[in-house]
């Protein structure tokens, strides 16, 4: 078992990326500024429209040489100034092998025919901002397309490795590169493209939050409108149970925190995962298991009992260096998202401890027990996160 889900991370981390790319993301490549002629030549007067949402559509480009890009045309209403224009294509300049990359843009003010309101047989010029920006083609569409595509039965070594990839593309906006922390203001599967080998991208992170489905949305943005670090962990929850289950997320609100909770039910049946997989190997199904339970954990009501994108990139790691970790990985729901990973060897050392202090935790009327610090130090992860201050010392989340 150890060998194959060793194998799987070795395929998923394959790739012709250097450690600075994938790692640093530091904005060291040119990008060009494309003439709205330009444009409309390469994308034939906008002819081919790959998508389209409320506030922009993207269409495909050519150029004679043969590459193809997609071309995204900003509405009106979203148009920004030069300056505002160009701080928006110097946050998206990014380069990781889990973003998509920015080729060009456009800025160019232009004047358009309008029909007269006064006179509605005429035309007047009216002045109108361009704003475009150039991205890499990806064929193979988004994630929605994929998830949407009953015919298309994902395997779940695909599904884990898209999963990772988005984890990575936030973990990289949220701590990794130079502008970080960078709020993604959309997480939904028509934001998450897909290259040759199934890699996720994560796209227009620096756009428009106003048309996500609102079931991907965080309860708390609802009322501010605005997007943070925090709920973009919310949304990322939505999007692991989507894959991991291969349920869709209803659009709506109220519908969505039932597909939640109904994803909560079902995962308590120990006997869910494998009906979803049922030729799955028994190692994978705790992995599929496990991955459930951090997507519900991120789509907690309140926003500070969910893990960080740190916390989780730490799972990732612990469970591609030790894949038994499935057997004894320890998830609290209740009492706050911790995502703990101990090894054997930690968990032996002190078994009667945390048997003692799973009593403790479940049952209030449990004898306190004196606990070694060492075991405190590993259960907080050496008093990793912070959750207040009481009047003789600082508190934190096990």
């Amino acid at each position: 078992m150890k060998d194959i889900i060793r194998e799987l991370y070795e395929v998923e981390t394959r790739g012709n990326y250097t450690s600075s790319q994938i790692e640093q993301g530091i904005h060291d490549y040119e990008v060009r500024k494309f003439s709205l002629k330009e444009l409309e030549h390469i994308t034939g007067n906008f002819s081919e429209k790959l998508g389209q949402d409320g506030f922009s559509a993207v269409y495909k480009g050519k150029f004679e040489y043969g590459e193809v890009i997609a071309v995204k045309r900003f509405d009106k209403r979203l148009r920004k100034p030069e300056q505002q224009f160009e701080k928006v294509v110097n946050i998206v300049k990014l380069e990781h092998k889990n973003i998509v990359r920015l080729t060009g843009y456009c800025y160019e003010p232009t004047k358009v025919p309008v029909l007269n309101d006064k006179n509605p047989d005429m035309y007047i010029l009216q002045d109108v901002i361009e704003n475009l920006l150039c991205y890499d083609f990806f064929p193979n569409g988004s994630l929605e397309r994929i998830l949407d595509d009953k015919s298309c039965e994902l395997d779940w070594q695909t599904r884990h490795k898209i999963i990772r990839g988005i984890c990575e593309g936030l973990h990289h906006l949220h701590v990794g590169c130079q502008d970080a922390p960078i709020v993604h203001e959309g997480i939904k599967p028509t934001n998450i493209l897909l290259d040759d080998g199934m890699v996720p991208k994560l796209g227009d992170f620096c756009t428009s939050m106003a048309v996500t489905p609102r079931g991907y949305i965080a309860p708390e943005v609802m009322g501010t409108g605005e997007a943070t670090i925090r709920s973009n962990i919310y949304s990322l929850g939505v999007l692991i149970i989507e894959i991991a289950t291969g349920d869709r997320c209803p659009s709506d609100e109220s519908s969505g925190r039932s597909y939640i909770e109904n994803a909560l039910k079902s995962w308590k049946q120990g006997s869910y995962v494998a009906s979803k997989y049922p030729s799955l190997q028994a190692g994978f199904v705790q992995q599929v298991e496990c991955w459930i339970n951090i997507g519900l954990n991120c789509v907690e009501i309140l926003p500070e009992r969910r893990p960080t994108i740190g916390q989780i990139m730490h799972f990732l790691d612990t469970e591609s260096t030790n894949p038994e970790c499935y057997e004894y990985v320890e998830f609290s729901l209740s009492a706050g998202s911790s995502i703990t990973a101990w090894s054997s060897s930690e968990m032996g050392d002190h078994a009667n401890e945390l048997d003692a202090l799973e009593s403790m935790l479940c049952d209030a009327s449990v004898e306190p027990t004196k606990l070694s610090y060492t075991l405190l130090k590993l259960v907080t992860r050496n008093f990793y996160r912070l959750i207040g201050h009481g009047g003789f010392g600082a508190v934190y989340l096990v």
